[in-house]
């Protein structure tokens, strides 16, 4: 559900494989505007892109070959990267897939 719609439904299983094999990643980073965001969107293998407080949240295809360029984003921002976390899909990452938006409470 998002906003009282439901925009899908299955099990946990079923819901997991709308995102597929796909990997997210986590960035706590400073500065990262509006162009950084529109950079990581446009890179090859990302299939969305969310921020909140300076939190980026990326599901990608391939977390592995995809960091190297995610970072030369940063850089060239010149934002400063605190940390980098990857990690399988889940139903957060489902929900980030499908609206666009990470959760919020």
């Amino acid at each position: 559900m998002d906003f009282g719609k439901i925009i899908a439904l299955g099990t946990r299983d079923e819901l997991g494989k709308l995102v597929g094999e796909n990997d997210v990643i986590n960035i706590d980073a400073q500065n990262a505007g509006e162009e950084v965001l529109k950079k990581l969107s446009s890179l090859e293998g990302v299939l969305r892109v969310s921020e909140e407080k300076g939190k980026v949240k990326l599901i990608v295809n391939g977390a592995g070959r995809m960091l190297a360029s995610i970072v030369s984003v940063f850089d060239n921002g010149q934002c400063r990267i605190n940390s980098i976390k990857t990690e399988e899909s889940n139903l957060e990452s489902v929900f980030l897939y499908l609206t666009g938006r990470a959760l919020r409470d």
